[in-house]
């Protein structure tokens, strides 16, 4: 028997051992494939409703600061006209368009057009000098002056305000200086509304001349009346526009109108009776 010849001995290689099954997490990617793979996009669409609702929380923020910021007494300011309440506007007039000089949204005075300027413009031209003379508090008392046949009306200083013409006298079927009496009542008693005083002026102006021919309303007791119902809101001191706008509108419809309109009714004396 022969023997296979000596060499060197190596040693067993060890079993393998399989790896510990472990499960895939949630998270954990998919083992890439080779097969092909569709991705698909999604879109999300908001209706239009919803996107005007995201703007909703900021227009209610900035709603509120305006609010606050009027509110505090000094941070917010009122524009000039407001605070002035005077203004103009187209106002017919005997059949031609005439331009309205207005305070507290009621007419003070009616012009009639010239050659060179219309009605409007020349309400316009009474407006801005009114609102000049009340922003410093330079109107303290308004005069009236017959000039060359027409009508005056000034301030105290002697800046002019208005002029009543013939031809606009002549539209409302009066003489100038009845209507420049007239409208000098009534814007009187406009800035006694402003100053907190209870207007008295048209009242005696009525009273010396109850004749209307249009049978239209006297405005004397809805001045008494404005002033009452914003004396209600300011018990005292000058009455703010805002108040006097208030009581303005809170009148009843024809009354409002009267109110407003004033201007171009003029009143009349009773004629003198005759001898019997």
């Amino acid at each position: 028997m022969t023997l296979p010849p000596e060499g060197p001995l190596t040693a067993p290689s060890p079993p393998r051992i399989p790896a510990p099954y472990k499960s895939p997490t949630p998270d954990a990617a998919p083992p890439p494939t080779n097969s092909p793979t569709i991705q698909v996009a999604l879109r999300e669409e908001v209706s239009p409703r919803g996107g005007l609702l995201r703007f909703l929380p900021a227009c209610l923020l900035l709603l509120a600061l305006a609010f606050l910021t009027l509110s505090i007494p000094g941070a917010g300011s009122l524009p000039v006209w407001y605070l002035d309440a005077t203004g103009c506007a187209p106002a017919p007039l005997a059949r031609i368009l005439a331009g309205a000089a207005t305070i507290h949204g009621a007419e003070f005075a009616i012009f009639a057009p010239r050659r060179n300027s219309s009605g409007l413009e020349r309400a316009r031209a009474a407006s801005n000098t009114l609102a000049f003379l009340l922003r410093p508090g330079a109107l303290k008392e308004v005069q009236g002056l017959r000039h060359d046949g027409e009508w005056t009306l000034s301030s105290q200083g002697g800046t002019e305000i208005l002029r009543v013409d013939r031809t606009t006298a002549a539209h409302l079927g009066a003489e100038p200086e009845l209507v420049g009496k007239w409208w000098q009542a009534l814007l009187e008693d406009h800035l006694a509304l402003r100053e907190g005083r209870e207007p008295q002026k048209v009242l005696d102006f009525e009273r010396a001349h109850p004749l209307r021919l249009t049978g239209s309303r006297p405005v004397g007791p809805l001045f008494e009346r404005v002033y009452r119902r914003a004396r209600h809101q300011v018990p005292e001191g000058k009455l703010p526009t805002e108040a006097l706008l208030q009581a303005i509108e809170s009148l009843e419809r024809d009354e409002r109108q009267a109110f407003r309109e004033a201007a171009r009714e003029i009143p009349r004396a009773l004629p003198p009776q005759a001898d019997r």
